[in-house]
């Protein structure tokens, strides 16, 4: 069997990305259950997509899906970049971005809530840079925070009662 290299941009993405079910993630937190970046992604996809409806945002629905299941594509290469390594503070960014960026810390704090071995200090990072990307959302869809916060807190919520 050979292994063939990619021939286009396409190809080189798919590869990219059948490599995340390789990637573990948390590299600096314990954790009690092991997450891929794969997993991560999916779950990632399907908050933002959840934050659409509920923020009426449906016009953005396809651009948010598309960057939310490649927001992490180059972590294939460069293997796990924990959020420690990101700036806190966000850069101003357009809707679509931010609301994948909330779903993605959103996505962190459940899985962190539910495995992580000493959760205090990251879910309190999580949480401040929640809180920022929250208050930047609102001020760029004109919307009062709790617009956000309500259906964000019911992510969280709904994230910590299945089994």
């Amino acid at each position: 069997m050979t292994h063939d290299e990619p021939d286009n941009d396409e190809e080189e993405q798919l590869v990219k990305l059948l490599k995340l079910g390789h990637v573990k993630r948390w590299a600096i937190v314990d954790m009690t259950k092991e997450q891929t970046v794969a997993d991560h992604s999916f779950r990632v996809v399907a908050i933002a997509m959840f934050l659409v409806q509920c923020l009426e945002v449906r016009c953005l629905g396809y651009e948010i899906m598309r960057r939310a299941f490649f927001h992490d594509l180059e972590e294939s290469e460069t293997g796990d970049m924990p959020s420690t390594n990101k700036p806190l503070t966000p850069v101003p960014i357009d809707k679509a971005a931010l609301i994948v960026k909330i779903a993605d810390i959103v996505e962190a704090i459940i899985y962190a809530q539910r495995y992580a071995v000493r959760p205090d200090k990251i879910l309190e990072f999580l949480e401040e840079k929640l809180g920022l990307n929250m208050h930047n959302l609102a001020v760029t869809l004109k919307l009062d925070i709790d617009d956000i916060k309500t259906p964000v807190h019911r992510v969280i919520n709904l994230g910590n009662n299945y089994d």
